[in-house]
C-alpha cells in the first residue's frame, strides 16, 4: 500500500515522497538500520549512514545506495558511546546537507547475563549507545526541526520497550527510557510539526538473528525450525518474523506529511509482531480543527455553523500585555487563524500584546496563516528556552500548588526585593533584556513596513516625558517600538526612541482602541483580555495588593474608552440621521477570567513550557467556543455587554 502510494505520489507530483529531505540513520550498515536507511532513500531522502563494518565493503553500500536511487549518500564512522563523535557527525551532515529533517535512532548493542553477574561496564555501554546516544543526537538537531516547522524522530525500542525478560536488565531498561524519552520529545516538538515515535518490533529477519537461532540450536542441541517455532515466534501472532522491509516502510510512512497529521506529533508506540498491530497515543497538543466539520450547534440560542461553512468575516484585534500571560493570547491568535474566511484589517496591542502582534504580522507578511502559526510558536518556544537558563524558575513547591507561580523561588523573593529598593539603572546598568535578542531572532521589521504586511498594526507605548500614549504604526515600527511598548520601568530602563523615552504601554491604553476605530474600516473591535477587570474578593498580602493595582491600573484607559464607545453608540441609536461622521463600533471580547484571576503576579514571570502551553490551549478552547457561538454577529452587533462589562 506504501508503495502504491510513494509511486502515485511521484506520478502526480513527479517528486518522490521524501525528497529533499535528509536524514541520519545510526546502525546503518546492517539489518534493520540499512533497511531503513534503503527505504529511505528509495523514497527521495538524502542518508547520512553510521556504523562499524569494513570500510570497503561500507564504500561499496554507501555508493550503490547512492546510483540506485539517485541521491546523496555520506558515511561517517561516529562512535555512538562518544557525545563528541556524536556533535561531530552532526555538524558534517549539516555541512554535506544543509540540515537535518529526519532522525532514525537505531544503533544498540545487548548483552545477557543475571543480575548479579551483570558486568557494569557493560551496563554503561548499553545506556550509551541504546539510550543515552539518541538523547544527544535528538538534542543536537531538535531546534533546527522546529524553526523549519518539520521534523521525524523515530526511536528503535525494540517490544522490550514495553515488556521485560529475564537477564537482560540493560537492554531492557534502556528500551523503556527510549519509549519514554519518545513520548516527551513528542509533546515538546507537537507544535512545530516535529513528530516523535517508538517503533517497538518483535523479531525482526536480520543476520544478526540468524546468528542467534544458530547459538541457540547449537547449545540447547534441538532442531533450527525448533528454535524459531518455540522460542523465537513462540508469541508472535503470526508465526513469523517481520522483515527489515516493514521496518523501512513503516518509516517512509512516519516521515511522510500523511503522518504529520498537521504540524502536530504524535506520541507512539507501534508494534512490528508480524500481524503489523499498531497502537498510538495522540499528545494533548493535536489539533481536532475539522472537530464540527458539517455539523451545526445551538449555542445560547443561536444556530452556529462549521468553519467550512461560515461566510466571509473581518475583525480588527486588540491585544492586552501580561507578560508569560500572553501565551494565552497566543492560543486565541492560533485558533483565529485556523478560520480560512476570517480576516484581520488592524491590530493593536501593548506589551506582551505588541509582541504576539509583531510575531504575527511578520509571519502573515512572509507565510500566510500557517506562517503566523509557525512564528508564533516559534516566538514563544524561543521564551521558554531563554528562560529555562535562567534563575527564574519554579521549585517542586510552586509546580505542586498547580499556580504556574514562583512565590517559592528564591531567585524571585531575591529579583523582588532588588526591584523594590533599586532601579534598573542600578541592578541591571547594562539593561541586558532578553526579549529583545528573542524578537530579533522572531520577526523581520523590514516585512512589516512592507506593503505586503496584510495588517494594519498599532503598537502602544507610554511617553515617559508628556505622560501621553504613543502609537507606532507599520511604516515606523522597529525592534524599540516593541520593546518600549514592553518596558516595565521596574525592570529596565526606558527605551529612547528619537530623542524621546517610553514605558510599557499599558499605563495609557492596554491597549488602545482609536487607532482601530480611525485607522480602519472594519466596525468590529475584538478585544483578547488578559488581566481581569473584577475581583470579588479584597487583595491582602503585599503581592495581592500589587497584582490588583497593576490590574486596575492597566484596564483604566480600556475602560474610559469603552465609555466613549458606549456613549457614542447611544447617539447613533436615538439619532441614526443625525449622527454625521459617527461610527458605529461593533465589541466582542474573549477572555478567561477564572484561570487568570487563579494566578498570581509573579506567573507573569514563570516561562516554564508547560504553562505557557497550557495558557495557549486556554486560548484555543475559548477562542473557539467564541466562534461557534458569536461568527455569526461579527459585523452586525456586538457580543459584549459594553455598559456590564466596561461601565
Amino acid at each position: 500500500m506504501l508503495n502504491l502510494l510513494a509511486t502515485e505520489t511521484e506520478a502526480l507530483t513527479g517528486r518522490k515522497m521524501l525528497e529533499g529531505r535528509t536524514a541520519i540513520v545510526t546502525g546503518s550498515t546492517s539489518g534493520i538500520g540499512l533497511g531503513i536507511a534503503h527505504a529511505l532513500a528509495r523514497a527521495g531522502a538524502s542518508i547520512m549512514l553510521n556504523g562499524f563494518g569494513d570500510p570497503a565493503d561500507i564504500e561499496t553500500l554507501r555508493a550503490e545506495m547512492a546510483e540506485s536511487n539517485d541521491v546523496d549518500v555520506a558515511y561517517d564512522s561516529a562512535d555512538m558511546s562518544k557525545r563528541d563523535a556524536i556533535l561531530m557527525m552532526v555538524e558534517r551532515a549539516k555541512a554535506r546537507f544543509g540540515q537535518i529533517d529526519i532522525i532514525v535512532n537505531n544503533a544498540g548493542i545487548q548483552h545477557v547475563s543475571p543480575i548479579g553477574e551483570f558486568p557494569p561496564e557493560k551496563w554503561d555501554a548499553i545506556m550509551a549507545i541504546n539510550l543515552s546516544a539518541a538523547f544527544h543526537l535528538v538534542q543536537a538537531t531538535f531546534d533546527g526541526m522546529c524553526e523549519r516547522g518539520y521534523g521525524r524522530i523515530i526511536n528503535v525500542a525494540s517490544a522490550h520497550g514495553l515488556v521485560a525478560s529475564p537477564f537482560k536488565s540493560a537492554y531492557v531498561a534502556a528500551k523503556h527510557g527510549m519509549v519514554g524519552f519518545t513520548k516527551s520529545i513528542a509533546l515538546e516538538g507537537a507544535e512545530f510539526g516535529v513528530t516523535s515515535n517508538a517503533v517497538c518490533p518483535g523479531y525482526v529477519w536480520t543476520p544478526l538473528v540468524e546468528q542467534q537461532i544458530d547459538a541457540q540450536a547449537k547449545s540447547h542441541n534441538i532442531a533450527r525450525d525448533a528454535v524459531i517455532r518455540d522460542v523465537f515466534l513462540k508469541n508472535q501472532p503470526t508465526k513469523r518474523f517481520a522483515t527489515v522491509e516493514e521496518m523501512g516502510a513503516l518509516s517512509v510512512f512516519l516521515c511522510c506529511d500523511l503522518a504529520g497529521y498537521h504540524r502536530h506529533g504524535h506520541s507512539g508506540r507501534w508494534w512490528l509482531d508480524g500481524a503489523l498491530k499498531i497502537s498510538t497515543r495522540r499528545n494533548r497538543g493535536v489539533r481536532t480543527m475539522n472537530k464540527h466539520a458539517g455539523v451545526k450547534k445551538i449555542i445560547a440560542g443561536s444556530a452556529v455553523v462549521a468553519s467550512s461553512e461560515r461566510g466571509p468575516r473581518t475583525l480588527n484585534l486588540a491585544l492586552q500585555g501580561g507578560g508569560a500571560h500572553g501565551a494565552f493570547t497566543w492560543g486565541v491568535l492560533d485558533r483565529l487563524l485556523d478560520e480560512p474566511n476570517l480576516s484581520l484589517e488592524g491590530v493593536v496591542a501593548t506589551s506582551a500584546g505588541a509582541m504576539n502582534a509583531a510575531v504575527l504580522a511578520y509571519g502573515l507578511a512572509e507565510g500566510g496563516r500557517s506562517g503566523a502559526q509557525t512564528a508564533l510558536a516559534n516566538f514563544w518556544r524561543r521564551v521558554s528556552h531563554a528562560s529555562a537558563s535562567g534563575p527564574l524558575q519554579p521549585t517542586i513547591f510552586d509546580k505542586i500548588t498547580g499556580s504556574r507561580a514562583l512565590e517559592f523561588s528564591p531567585a524571585f523573593m531575591m529579583f523582588d526585593m532588588a526591584t523594590r529598593l533599586m532601579s534598573p539603572y542600578q541592578f541591571n546598568p547594562f539593561n541586558f533584556n532578553p526579549l529583545r535578542q528573542i524578537l530579533e531572532q522572531s520577526v523581520d521589521m523590514d516585512a512589516i513596513r512592507t506593503a505586503r504586511c496584510p495588517v494594519k498594526l498599532s503598537i502602544c507605548a507610554t511617553n515617559v516625558r508628556t505622560g501621553k500614549v504613543k502609537v507606532f504604526g507599520n511604516d515606523e515600527l522597529s525592534i524599540d517600538a516593541v520593546m518600549a511598548s514592553a518596558c516595565l520601568p521596574f525592570l529596565f530602563q526606558a527605551v529612547e526612541i528619537d530623542g524621546e523615552s517610553y514605558w510599557d504601554g499599558g499605563y495609557m491604553g492596554n491597549p488602545a482602541i482609536f487607532p482601530l476605530i480611525y485607522g480602519c474600516d472594519t466596525p468590529d473591535v475584538l478585544v483578547v483580555h488578559i488581566n481581569p477587570i473584577e475581583r470579588a474578593e479584597v487583595p491582602h498580602t503585599a503581592s495581592e495588593i500589587l497584582n490588583r493595582i497593576n490590574e486596575i491600573s492597566f484596564n483604566s484607559s480600556l475602560l474610559r474608552e469603552m465609555r466613549a464607545v458606549a456613549f457614542v453608540t447611544d447617539l447613533i441609536d436615538a439619532s441614526p440621521e443625525s449622527t454625521g461622521n459617527l461610527k458605529r463600533i461593533f465589541v466582542h471580547g474573549i477572555s478567561d477570567d477564572v484561570t487568570m484571576k487563579s494566578l498570581s503576579v509573579s506567573s507573569k514571570l514563570n516561562a516554564d513550557w508547560g504553562a505557557l502551553v497550557d495558557l495557549r490551549d486556554r486560548g484555543r478552547e475559548c477562542a473557539d467556543m467564541w466562534l461557534l457561538a458569536n461568527y455569526q454577529d461579527i459585523g452586525k452587533r456586538s457580543t459584549v455587554d459594553i455598559r456590564e462589562r466596561y461601565l
